[in-house]
């Protein structure tokens, strides 16, 4: 029977208390994102938008290459904003990517009585180790005295009290040596007892909470892809190279594409997999 004693109820409050905190840096930002959507009034985008992001990258490159004004003001702005909040989904995807771990490292020590059980694993296991060292000391002493046996009065004394150090600190050790199971036993209760409750929450939380910072950072590009296009459209440095370079179609992501797949040697391996991506991405934006 375990000396630990709390409710679920209690124990879920712990968990969430952790949680709420651990999240924070998270959760500060998916309420930042949320409202700037709300406030705008901002479209989710139905395609996934995460997977142009290398695309989007190229071709800012490209077209700032034509024209050097096309990533300035609100473009620049956005496009900043687009990539530190993809970056800040990586991180955060990292963040929380081994809750076992989070659980073991980091929310356990938050439990006085747990921490007050490892610090008494520590504690027995020096109190073992001491008495360990003390009796090979005493051992050493008794075989000494035995060989120095003179039969007198003051040899036997101290024999005997040699004998009866030796006693004590094999009881001490004893004591140690098995309790220190028995702690370790306790420690294992806690983790079992909150092991389920505390991965089925991590599992909400991390769930809602990149959920929602996917979809921030989805719309951002969303956006971003769609200022980038009409900016060109309206930029005659670009407007000149479409034309001279042939491209026909509208300003949009899907009709650059087609001009890249065009232009591409797949006989080379990097291009071959760049021609790969850019169908992949065609097919994404049907």
């Amino acid at each position: 029977m375990s000396d630990f004693s709390i409710t679920q109820a209690e124990a879920e409050t712990l968990v969430t208390g952790f949680l709420d905190n651990y999240f924070k840096d998270i959760k500060d930002v998916v309420e930042f994102e949320q409202d700037f959507v709300e406030t705008n009034s901002l479209e989710t985008p139905l395609v996934d938008y995460f997977k142009l992001k290398r695309f989007i990258e190229t071709s800012v490159r490209n077209l700032r290459a034509i024209d050097n004004n096309l990533l300035t003001g609100l473009v620049y702005k956005l496009y900043k904003d687009a990539m530190s909040l993809y970056s800040f989904y990586s991180a955060s995807t990292s963040k929380v990517a081994m809750p076992k771990l989070i659980f073991e490292r980091d929310f356990l020590r938050t439990i006085k009585y747990y921490k007050d059980l490892e610090l008494r694993i520590e504690e027995l296991k020096s109190i073992k180790y001491s008495y360990e060292m003390k009796m090979r000391y005493l051992e050493g002493s008794m075989k000494k005295v035995e060989l120095e046996m003179d039969g007198s009065d003051a040899k036997r004394k101290e024999y005997a009290n040699l004998k009866l150090r030796y006693a004590e600190a094999t009881h001490f050790f004893a004591e140690a040596r098995d309790e220190i199971p028995k702690v370790y036993q306790e420690l294992e209760y806690i983790e079992q007892f909150f092991a389920g409750i505390f991965l089925d929450l991590f599992e909400e939380y991390k769930n809602y909470y990149l959920g929602e910072l996917k979809n921030s950072t989805n719309a951002k590009f969303y956006y971003l892809d769609k200022l980038i296009w009409y900016k060109a459209e309206r930029s005659p440095d670009i407007r000149r190279f479409f034309k001279e370079a042939g491209i026909k179609g509208s300003y949009d992501a899907r009709t650059f594409i087609n001009y890249y797949i065009k232009n591409i040697d797949v006989k080379k391996t990097f291009d071959k997999n760049w021609h790969t991506y850019l169908k992949d991405i065609l097919t994404i934006l049907e």
